[in-house]
């Protein structure tokens, strides 16, 4: 019996028109997926739903048909929500948004994440490519850069990751000096940074060369400062690296150089659909839909007051029967999502990034906090879709594909005009030009700096460059900020770069 109330999807965020798409379901799901509100049923053998099975390591990967979205081609404001869900309990269930696109071209950008200051982004040809700070080895690079040398035109725009095998990148995640990489098949991948044994795997120093951890097979990965997580194929949760705070969840305080098992005693049989970390503390939420944190309380990030925690605790929703389906952990905050398409943060509000709900900041301007999660409020929309965190400030995307900030702006990561603050303020691009009013499918917060793509694959910047982190082939002073400006194309290399 399929024991597991929900399933943990992972997948692109968009459904191009003339090509499939990769699901993955982490329990073999005795259940249905269903695309707007049209229900599919199949079967646990064989695996084949709107399409075939490519593998089922823990559970089948599907490839679906992009043609889900019919009589919607060329639209490119069209969302799918794709509901997965236990029959006999269709109200518990994980989620994922596609948008439906056209087709796609060599260099527009597919996925774009950051670490503090450092940024990695996929194309839609499933290409990895970083720039800005280099000093660790983070970019996976060779030609990266020693602190105070003068920086290079090559780490200021994006660069090649070449790992000798082509491209076929999932997801990426950036930590303070290593990244983490996923591959479509599976495999794990880390370079940078090796002090506290963030990247699972023994080397002789930092390192700009990917290379695996384990053999085993993965479906979610985030990076922390020093520390990294990561969701096996089979559900279950592992961290590695520094364990100062309690951050790896492991019941004690060790650091931990190789994978190891989150929880303890018969929390190791739990599952788990996502995980997010920051600075010193950690998100992850079950496939129930409940959700669980752990690490440091300075601000009571956790949910609850008191000290630090190194076991697990749980986050219970303002709202009884309602779940969970994502969470972002940032510096002393949290926010996160439940299946109402409503978002709620708690923790460190000292910058205004719990929302206009938040206590704000305190008298004198000391930092208030609250471990009640508070409401941000949708802005005249149709619900909010997806979340990420910067180390100050939030960033969500709502059903209408419009992309908001709030929090920090001491470097214009939010906005140029630097009297922002706890409301979300509406991210545009200029008003010239065929970009204008295209919506945007991913978004991500860096140190202080943000990046976005739009529904057209275009890539977006802003806040501090002073690393090059930016992308345009610049770096700025300390305390100049960039105001949003697209990263452009050219940069990409063509297919002779990867062969």
């Amino acid at each position: 019996m399929w024991a597991a109330a929900a399933v943990a999807i992972a997948g692109p965020a968009e459904v191009v028109r003339g090509r499939d798409i990769e699901l993955f379901f982490q329990s073999n799901p005795d259940g249905m997926i269903r695309p707007d509100e049209v229900v599919w049923s199949f079967d646990q053998t064989p695996f084949d739903m709107l399409g075939t099975t490519i593998s089922s390591f823990g559970g089948p990967r599907f490839r679906l048909s992009a043609g889900i979205g019919e009589g919607e081609e060329g639209d490119r404001t069209s969302s799918v929500i794709v509901r997965v869900a236990v029959i006999g309990a269709p109200s518990i269930y994980a989620q994922h948004t596609v948008w439906l696109t056209g087709p796609r071209e060599r260099g527009e950008w597919r996925f774009i994440t950051i670490g503090q200051d450092h940024t990695l982004g996929i194309t839609w040809y499933n290409e990895l490519y970083t720039w800005g700070r280099g000093i660790g080895g983070q970019l996976g690079r060779p030609n990266t850069i020693g602190e105070g040398s003068t920086i290079l035109e090559a780490r200021a725009r994006p660069g090649f990751v070449n790992m000798g095998q082509g491209h076929n990148w999932l997801t990426v995640t950036g930590g303070l000096f290593h990244s983490v990489g996923l591959r479509h098949d599976g495999a794990l991948y880390t370079w940078g940074r090796n002090n506290h044994g963030q990247l699972g795997r023994v080397t002789t120093g930092d390192t700009y060369a990917p290379g695996r951890v384990g053999t085993g097979l993965w479906s979610h990965v985030a990076a922390g400062s020093n520390h990294t997580l990561g969701i096996m194929a089979d559900g279950s949760l592992w961290a590695w690296g520094t364990n100062v705070e309690g951050q790896l969840g492991t019941g004690d305080n060790v650091n931990q150089p190789s994978p190891t098992r989150v929880g303890s005693g018969g929390q190791h049989n739990w599952r788990w659909s996502s995980v997010s970390t920051n600075a010193e503390h950690s998100v992850a939420i079950r496939t129930d839909g409940t959700l669980w944190t752990w690490g440091q309380n300075q601000h009571d990030q956790l949910g609850h007051t008191g000290g630090n925690n190194n076991t697990l605790g749980e986050v219970s929703h303002p709202t009884a029967g309602r779940t969970w389906v994502a969470a972002s952990a940032g510096d002393g905050f949290t926010v996160a999502l439940d299946d109402q398409d409503r978002l709620w943060a708690w923790g460190n509000d000292a910058q205004g990034q719990l929302g206009p709900n938040g206590p704000g900041p305190g008298a004198a301007g000391l930092a208030t906090r609250t471990h009640i999660p508070v409401e941000v409020p949708q802005q005249g929309g149709r619900g909010w879709r997806s979340i990420n965190i910067g180390h100050h400030h939030t960033m969500a995307i709502d059903a209408d594909r419009r992309l908001f900030a709030w929090g920090s702006n001491s470097h214009g990561q939010v906005t140029y005009d630097t009297a922002r603050g706890a409301h979300p303020d509406l991210i545009e691009v200029p008003a010239q030009g065929p970009h204008a009013g295209l919506g945007w499918v991913s978004a991500s917060g860096g140190g202080w700096y943000s990046l976005a793509v739009q529904a057209d694959g275009t890539l977006w910047a802003w806040g501090a460059n002073d690393h090059g982190q930016i992308g345009n082939g610049l770096q700025a002073s300390a305390t100049a900020n960039t105001p949003i400006t697209q990263i452009s194309r050219y940069a990409i290399p063509g297919p002779a770069a990867w062969r």
